[in-house]
């Protein structure tokens, strides 16, 4: 009888070990639906509950069943609420293991307050050190001595680390309602070139449908392919290699059998739409 007695007593001190254990801290009602505070939801009964997390808890939790809370910025402390064994982004373990030390500015993660295991993205340790106190240049930055020096391309507002996005149809810009260059296929100025319309600079308006460039709706820049003219409405000789010919003038490299600037005539012996004919051998001069 007192034999049964110690092992009940045993059992229900253990409990009661196990219970404080769990319950030690601040508790997440949260974690009470679905095991919601399991690893993968994945619970299963256990030795004392019906719903124990089987592959452990996720960040900041803790106990069989991660109801429990870990204190401050621990991301795990499976032994007790205060004792941190990882901490969340930022922060270290520090004397006390308590996580509230801070890492320096630059570092995503570190062991100490002066080595980083890693460097925000705006960070690097090229400098030699293990501080992530060297900055990068800020992706949409052009920089000259480590400082934004100009925006690239699509963006703009250099105080701002030119963080601000062009306009849409904008290649380079200054503000959200002027840019410097259009994207291809788009303008800036008046539409169609009416001067008694609205002057607009945010490269609102289309080139002509047979311009890939134009400056104005009626100053084509590059033209699709076969066609010239300041508003690409003319046609390359068939002559032309490759379909292509200046877009002032209509001149162009030759196809083989072709002749002249503008590539619109035979070579001598030669006649036929494609040049691909040989004059008669009685013909004067080899011409026909």
């Amino acid at each position: 009888m007192k034999l049964r007695l110690k092992l009940i007593l045993l059992v229900w001190c253990m409990w009661l070990n196990v219970s404080n254990n769990l319950v030690e801290g601040e508790i997440d009602e949260q974690c009470r639906v679905d095991c919601a505070c399991c690893i993968d939801r994945n619970c299963r009964r256990g030795q004392w509950f019906n719903d124990e997390c089987f592959l452990g808890c996720i960040d900041g939790h803790r106990g069989a069943r991660c109801y429990a809370l870990c204190t401050h910025n621990c991301t795990k402390c499976p032994n007790h609420a205060a004792e941190c064994t990882a901490c969340y982004d930022g922060y270290y373990p520090g004397p006390a293991r308590n996580c509230t030390p801070r890492c320096l500015p630059g570092c995503k993660t570190c062991t100490s307050g002066t080595t980083c295991t890693s460097c925000k993205d705006e960070y690097n340790n090229d400098n030699g050190y293990n501080n992530c106190s060297n900055r990068k240049c800020p992706k949409n930055c052009n920089c000259e001595n480590g400082q934004c020096a100009s925006c690239k391309d699509g963006y703009y507002d250099i105080s701002n680390i030119c963080y601000s996005l062009c306009p849409g149809n904008c290649a380079t810009c200054s503000s959200n309602t002027y840019c410097g260059s259009c994207k291809e296929g788009y303008y800036k100025g008046y539409k169609n070139d009416n001067v008694n319309l609205p002057l607009l600079n945010d490269c609102t308006y289309k080139c002509r449908d047979n311009c890939i460039q134009c400056s104005s709706y009626n100053s084509c820049l590059l033209c699709k392919r076969g066609l010239y003219g300041s508003t690409c409405d003319k046609s390359c000789s068939v002559g032309c290699m490759s379909n292509t010919c200046d877009i002032l003038t209509g001149n162009c490299a030759c196809s083989s059998n072709f002749a002249w600037e503008s590539c619109d005539k035979c070579k001598t012996g030669k006649y036929g739409n494609m040049c691909d004919q040989q004059c008669s051998a009685g013909c004067k001069g080899n011409k026909c």
